[in-house]
Formats: structure tokens, sequence, C-alpha cells
């Protein structure tokens, strides 16, 4: 791998998980560790990023954190679980896209399925990726509360006449 690269790794636990949002975040660090390994890359320990905030909306903490880093040359790739981990909001997903184009980001790499975003690489899918990021949130803040069964009050994902019995 490049050594010129000096890769950062960005994490985002989902919202709404509740007391699973830890084992998220460490499940997304395990396997993006593994994948950095299998691919030669060499993460900068400096530069692990951990946010537990919906990225609906600009301003999240590690994340502009992580892009002042890279603004200032510290890091120039991120590897991330997937690209959704960085971008559900057309801000964030236009500045990542933007540095890649400047070539201050260099690579952005993804461990579920190994997508691998550089500059002089076609941009449309990853404008495609962002854009369906955010269409993602827009849509979960028009569903409303979830239905639960009616025998355990869990969320089980079922419409009121694909009831769970148990």
């Amino acid at each position: 791998m490049n050594d010129k690269l000096k890769i950062a790794v960005y994490i985002r636990a989902s919202m709404g998980l509740g007391e699973n949002r830890g084992a998220t975040a460490l499940f997304q660090e395990r396997e993006i560790r593994s994948y950095a390994r299998d691919k030669g890359y060499k993460i900068d320990e400096q530069h692990v990023y951990h946010d537990a905030v919906s990225a609906k909306v600009p301003g999240r903490p590690s994340f502009e954190e992580m892009m002042k880093a890279v603004e200032e040359g510290k890091i120039n790739g991120i590897l991330t679980y997937d690209l959704n981990r960085l971008a559900r909001n057309p801000v964030d997903g236009g500045r990542i896209i933007w540095r890649i184009q400047q070539g201050t980001l260099t690579v952005i790499s993804t461990q579920n399925g190994g997508t691998v975003y550089s500059p002089g690489t076609d941009m449309l899918m990853l404008y495609l990726h962002f854009g369906m990021s955010n269409q993602f949130s827009l849509n979960l803040g028009k569903a409303g509360p979830k239905p639960t069964c009616r025998n355990c009050h869990h969320d089980c994902y079922t419409r009121p006449e694909e009831e769970v019995q148990l």
C-alpha cells in the first residue's frame, strides 16, 4: 500500500439502538481494522474517530475534527464501515466529494464491499450513495413510530395484519 497514505478510521454508531449502540461501534471498528490488515492499509492511530450522533444534519463533533485533519493535511484517507456512516446530509457528502476532487482526500474505502473512491474515479456513484443515505434519513422522519407486537410489546417490524404470535 502507498506509504504516503495517512489513513483515518471513522465510526458512527446508529441512533435508536439503545444499549446496542456500543456493540455496533465495536463491531464496525473490528471489521474496519480487519479490512485494513487484509488490504494493507496502515491506520494512523491518532486519527480514529467515533460519533454516536445522527448524521442527518451537519455538525457531528468527531466528523468535524476528522474533516479539519483532512483540510490541514494530517490525513488523506478514510476507512469506514459504509458510506452512510460518513454522510446522511448533502453538506457533509459535498465536503467529502469536494476534498476528493481537490486531491486532499486521496482515498475513501469501505469495509463492506470494499468500495474505493479516489481522485480521478467516477464520482457519480459516490453522489448516488450519499443521496440515497440522505433520502433514507428523510424517510425515517416520515415513518412515525414502528408498530409493536401485541403479545411481547417489542418492535417486531410487523404490520398489524402480520403480527407475530408467540
